[in-house]
């Protein structure tokens, strides 16, 4: 073909090449057809059957009609029926009505020529014609026609998957609907509890005390260790400040303590086990220590419940950990305190346990529960904080309080004489807690005996101090009982991760409260009035002595002392006045006086009421009393303006 001309072979080329390119265009459409009517099928499946309803979306659709575009294209390259030059010479003959001359022309070769003479005619003709001919007219070919039905499928695809109704006859689109609505939830409350958690962590809960509580806390030890007896209006001053700042503050944790969840002392909802009724009973004497780290432990068993690949295990453990979060919420549910939050993080894990039981969803329930549950210990964690705040406020009112009252007395407030008075006091709280923490505290009470013998016996120091627990026996230093109570069943540690300021001002204030006590004791002593004696085991002043101390006695009979042993015997009489008893009783067919008694009942009722209610501004009254004595009241009130 080649020697033949180059006009004849290139149009033969040409033709050649567009009949090749039509011969493409027509399998691969015949492909996509079959493509597009299987894309249909399927669709059509999902929409009816519900199968798969998950992965259709419009992100499918287009994909589908773009790759069954693609795949048509390839298999059509493929797949179409070959092109030679004998059908494109063939083509051009029948177009330009040549007789076979283009045939004829492109298949003659050199042999050919020497054997036929009429061979170089046939070639002349040929590259003559070659000229007019037209390779788009010789091969028409329109694809858009074909290319915009394909793009009109491919347009019905996405809109079936778009606006096709599901039926959903085998209910697996509401199963995976469901299950995605649970993931969301899911991952919705994971991402509550981190966001609470790092608020909570903002918080420094490691400490046994917020840092609000530490400063007034260390504001008023500051002021009474720099009290002046000369002063006493300025002491009054401070420590009504102190005393308010100090109310004020409780009242907010009170508040925010507040339980919400009690519902009248109901025990419906389960039975709980010994350990959890300890653990209860603790909590509401304000240590959660045992709560806190029980809920470490479930949030471990959590955890660990990931890693089990046994079926039966996991389900075992499963059920453990659901029963073990069922009577912590039983024990939250029963507090007298704020468990709110702890038992709404308890719920939300026990959610997550029974979410994850459904199909491919238990590591990521379990994951939440884990996270729940490290929450819970959290929150428990801000509500013994919340606990001590509130102790440590009690307790340091009530030494503001005590020294407002010694205040008023003769002497005033010494800063001077109760530093070194607490003094001993604040060393024998420190010397209990590393006897403790020595594994000696067997051997308290024996100490403590011994500090008291060592006081008496070697008369040495200031009266304040052997009060408050300070002295020195024959083989050593001894401490008396120095423990401060703070208004609750439960004694604030020095918090010693504050750095130790937050701790020496508990124990400091805890001293002071004591010696306060001491010298209120002493001073409205009646055997000795404030000169000391051995009644009140008072220090005894200058000049004085006897009544058990050192120093020339004072003469006259010396008080009772109850500690001795005699013969006499104790015997009680058996008194009518007993509590509930009705000794007399007058019954009359008289009208009583209308009026007469609510008269005189309103001026007495007035009084008690003023009374209470300066009691309680003076804060004579524990807070814990405060609410119920002023509902009390109220309701007096009512009934007798009714």
């Amino acid at each position: 073909m080649e020697q033949n001309g180059g006009k004849v072979s290139e149009v033969v080329r040409g033709v050649q090449q567009r009949l090749r390119m039509i011969a493409v265009g027509r399998m691969s459409y015949r492909v996509w057809l079959w493509v597009f009517g299987a894309i249909m099928v399927l669709i059509g499946v999902s929409k009816i059957t519900g199968w798969g309803s998950g992965y259709v979306n419009w992100w499918m659709g287009g994909g589908l009609a773009v790759g069954g575009g693609l795949l048509a294209v390839i298999l059509g390259g493929v797949l179409h029926r070959r092109v030679d030059e004998r059908r494109s010479a063939r083509a051009i003959d029948a177009h330009m009505g040549t007789k076979d001359l283009f045939l004829t022309a492109s298949e003659m070769g050199e042999d050919e020529r020497k054997v036929f003479e009429f061979s170089g005619l046939v070639v002349r003709d040929a590259e003559m014609s070659a000229g007019e001919v037209r390779v788009g007219e010789v091969v028409k070919w329109d694809p858009w026609s074909k290319m915009g039905r394909a793009g009109a499928m491919g347009c019905l695809i996405l809109g079936m998957v778009a606006f096709l109704p599901e039926l959903d006859l085998s209910g697996e689109q509401a199963v995976a609907e469901k299950a995605e609505a649970v993931k969301k939830e899911i991952a919705v409350e994971v991402k509550k509890a981190e966001k609470r958690e790092k608020a909570l962590g903002e918080k420094k809960l490691d400490q046994e005390l917020s840092d609000e509580t530490l400063a007034k806390l260390d504001a008023l030890r500051f002021d009474l260790e720099g009290m002046k007896p000369k002063d006493r209006a300025g002491n009054r001053q401070k420590l009504a400040k102190h005393q308010a700042e100090l109310s004020e503050a409780w009242q907010e944790i009170k508040k925010a303590n507040l339980k919400s969840l009690r519902s009248g002392g109901s025990r419906m909802g389960g039975q709980m086990n010994k350990e959890m009724a300890a653990m209860l009973k603790k909590l509401d004497a304000g240590d959660a220590g045992d709560l806190e780290a029980e809920l470490g432990k479930m949030a471990q068993m959590a955890k660990d419940i990931q890693q089990t690949s046994d079926p039966i295990e996991q389900a075992e453990k499963k059920e453990a950990l659901k029963k073990k979060i069922k009577q912590m919420s039983l024990v939250m549910k029963r507090s007298g305190n704020n468990t709110a939050p702890v038992a709404k993080a308890l719920q939300n894990a026990l959610n997550h346990v029974n979410q994850s039981n459904k199909a491919g969803m238990n590591q990521q329930a379990m994951k939440a529960a884990q996270k729940q549950l490290q929450l819970s210990q959290r929150e428990m964690q801000l509500l013994q904080q919340r606990m001590n705040d509130m102790a440590a406020m009690k307790m340091a009112m009530k030494t503001a309080q005590a020294a407002q009252q010694l205040n008023q007395q003769q002497g005033g407030l010494n800063a001077q004489q109760m530093k070194q008075g607490a003094k001993g006091g604040q060393g024998q709280q420190q010397g209990q807690q590393g006897s403790k923490q020595g594994g000696q505290g067997q051997k308290q009470g024996q100490g403590q005996k011994q500090g008291q013998q060592g006081g008496k016996q070697s008369g040495q120091g200031q009266g304040q101090g052997q009060q408050a627990g300070a002295g020195q026996g024959q083989n050593g230093q001894g401490s008396g009982q120095g423990a401060g109570q703070m208004g609750s069943s439960r004694t604030i540690r020095p918090d010693q991760k504050n750095g130790g300021e937050g701790g020496g001002s508990v124990l400091a204030l805890q001293a002071y409260q004591q010696w306060y006590h001491q010298q209120l004791k002493f001073s409205n002593c009646k055997s000795c009035s404030g000169t000391g004696c051995s009644v009140c085991r008072g220090p005894l002043k200058a000049g004085n002595g006897g009544m058990g101390g050192p120093g020339r006695g004072r003469g006259g009979l010396a008080p009772e002392n109850n500690a001795m042993k005699t013969g006499w015997k104790k015997e009680m009489d058996v008194s009518q006045f007993v509590k509930g008893r009705i000794l007399h009783s007058e019954k009359t067919d008289e009208d009583a006086p209308v009026g007469e008694v609510i008269k005189a009942y309103r001026p007495k009722a007035g009084e008690v009421m003023q009374d209470v209610s300066e009691a309680i501004k003076r804060q004579e009254i524990p807070p814990g009393y405060e609410e119920a004595i002023k509902g009390y009241f109220e309701d007096m009130k009512d009934e007798g303006e009714e």
